[in-house]
């Protein structure tokens, strides 16, 4: 049987700022969405660096080619990490880490095109948080991709049209695990805003 891992990327504690009290439930979330579904656990840091915000004994470290004072200024090598992981092996890849928007998003490409079956759980990153304490129906046992459209559909007619048109662009990437269903409400509702406001 082919083995699935949850791979968290960069988990630095400064990365939470003030909101360090939500790694337990972290932690948990973790424990609850994959570790109970016989996920491998996956830690992928800085060089020298230690597990940080993951509290859990991972099955796996595997070091960047990078400390985090050397990310000040360089970016890892993520098509190397992403071999380093071997891939290949897995029946099932999920991503989370820091930051969604930076090095999460890179690494997930990058293993994706070595196993297209590599998705990225957006709710275990920099947005854990605000995702926990705000999302409506938040479910800690299960990730559900979708709603991160229902977060933008909230912005819709309140920011730039253009902002919510580059993460349409964004989510058409297989990584993100949206459905193009949920991918055509947004851009419905960002075209319908438009013509509201006579643009």
């Amino acid at each position: 049987m082919m083995k699935k891992a949850i791979v968290i990327i960069f988990p630095e504690e400064e990365f939470l700022g003030t909101r360090k009290r939500c790694i337990p439930l972290f932690n948990e979330c973790i424990k609850k969405r994959y570790l109970e579904n016989k996920f491998e656990l996956v830690v992928v840091g800085y060089k020298g660096a230690r597990s940080g915000v993951v509290t859990i004994e991972p099955d796996r470290v595997i070091d960047a080619d990078i400390t985090s004072d050397e990310a000040l200024f360089l970016r890892p090598n993520f098509e190397k990490l992403a071999s380093m992981l071997c891939s290949e092996e897995y029946e099932q890849i999920v991503v989370g880490g820091f930051h969604i928007e930076d090095c999460v998003q890179k690494f997930a490409k990058a293993v994706f095109e070595l196993n297209q079956n590599t998705t990225i759980d957006s709710d275990l990153t920099d947005n854990f948080h605000n995702i926990s304490v705000y999302q409506n129906n938040w479910d800690i046992s299960k990730f559900n991709p979708n709603q991160q459209i229902e977060r933008y559909l909230r912005f819709v007619g309140r920011t730039k049209s253009s902002m919510i048109n580059d993460a349409i662009s964004k989510f058409k990437h297989p990584v993100w695990g949206i459905s193009s269903r949920e991918l055509k409400a947004l851009e419905d509702g960002v075209n319908e805003s438009g013509e509201e406001n006579g643009k």
